[in-house]
């Protein structure tokens, strides 16, 4: 049973890597392509190439569970085709212990992706954005940055770096008890203390709104106690498909605790978590259909029917994640629910395999 698990560990590793690359490189050259139109005198085309480069890995995580589907269906279509499976049945070797030799290298990749989506590709993306930023340079109007609510104040952030311990054309909207407007106030730059206790403003130019009059003052540095940490800042300026689990959970818990919508965030939260029951399940669906309609096919039509069940499960995530946040769903249901359809598929195509 030793080289039967690893002759199909093999297969079915070799088809992953295969597929990974291939799909990839395509996702690299359209990623080059859309990069290109914001390649200017600042941002050259070499600083493209790398921002490219860093980010990559966050894609390369996103194809995890569907070049697993493909290496599923590549790996054992290959012995499906030489027969080798037949000759495995023939010898007493039941459809449920192939199944398992294919998951034994299948929860490799599942680990493997898990490590990559926490510890590998958020920092490195975190990387590419703000040398991307730096390049194309911070005060730049037409470079979008983001808003956020802390306390009574409500805050936009040009940028941020990538540690999280500067931020870069601060402005801050501050409000009274009863809700009302009470100051503007606008810094150059906003660094994290040495002590941890709170932020130095720099470059700073206040506007208070007072009953009887406005008064403008401007001073070359403050301080200001904010809930705002370094941590919580590397997560607020990324996109939430990009971050780390751990990233994910402390920010979602925070806008909980400022009362805002954190639907997005824990849904990213339990995609996060979840991709590796995903890669299991379109294993699972792979395998079923290598047993079953797929048996007998060319090669050309399996990796036919992998594009299509690939694209069919992207496209209900992406339907079940906006839908999710308009009706109020839980954003665990709808991270749940193509994990559930792709294993369900998966078991009663096996369950009728004889």
């Amino acid at each position: 049973m030793i080289r039967l698990d690893r002759l199909i560990a093999g297969r079915m590793l070799f088809a992953f890597f295969i597929v990974l690359s291939v799909v990839g490189a395509v996702d690299f050259v359209f990623a080059i392509v859309d990069e290109l139109g914001d390649v200017s005198d600042s941002y050259s085309f070499a600083g493209a190439l790398s921002y490219i480069t860093l980010t990559f890995p966050s894609s390369v995580h996103e194809l995890f569970p569907f070049a697993a589907l493909g290496g599923a269906l590549l790996g054992l279509g290959s012995l499906a085709s030489n027969n080798e499976l037949v000759v495995m049945r023939a010898s007493g070797i039941s459809v449920w212990r192939i199944v398992w030799s294919v998951a034994k290298p299948t929860f490799f990749l599942m680990i493997l992706g898990l490590i990559l989506g926490e510890y590998v590709a958020p920092p490195l993306d975190k990387f590419g954005q703000d040398k991307k930023a730096e390049l194309q340079g911070y005060t730049g109007g037409e470079r979008e940055g983001f808003w956020q609510k802390s306390g009574k104040e409500f805050i936009y952030i040009d940028a941020v770096a990538s540690d999280g311990r500067t931020m870069y054309n601060v402005i801050r909207y501050t409000l009274d008890d009863e809700g009302s407007f009470k100051s503007y106030i606008t810094a150059r730059r906003a660094e994290f203390s040495v002590e941890g206790d709170g932020w130095n403003l720099i470059e700073i130019r206040e506007t208070e709104l007072n009953s009887n009059a406005i008064q403008t003052i401007e001073l070359p540095r403050s301080n200001w106690e904010s809930g705002l940490s370094p941590n919580l800042l590397q997560v607020l300026s990324q996109d939430p498909d990009t971050q780390s689990i751990s990233g994910l959970f402390r920010f979602s818990q925070f806008l909980d605790r400022e009362g805002l919508e954190s639907s997005s965030y824990y849904l990213a939260f339990w995609k996060k978590i979840l991709q590796p029951f995903m890669t299991l399940a379109l294993v699972l669906l792979g395998v079923s259909s290598v047993f079953g309609p797929l048996r007998e096919v060319t090669t050309g039509y399996r990796v036919f029917v992998g594009i299509t069940a690939a694209l069919s499960f992207t496209i209900i995530q992406r339907i079940l994640e906006p839908t999710s946040i308009l009706f109020g769903l839980s954003p665990l249901f709808a991270a749940l629910l193509p994990i559930f359809i792709a294993s369900g598929l998966g078991l009663f195509m096996l369950n009728r395999t004889r």
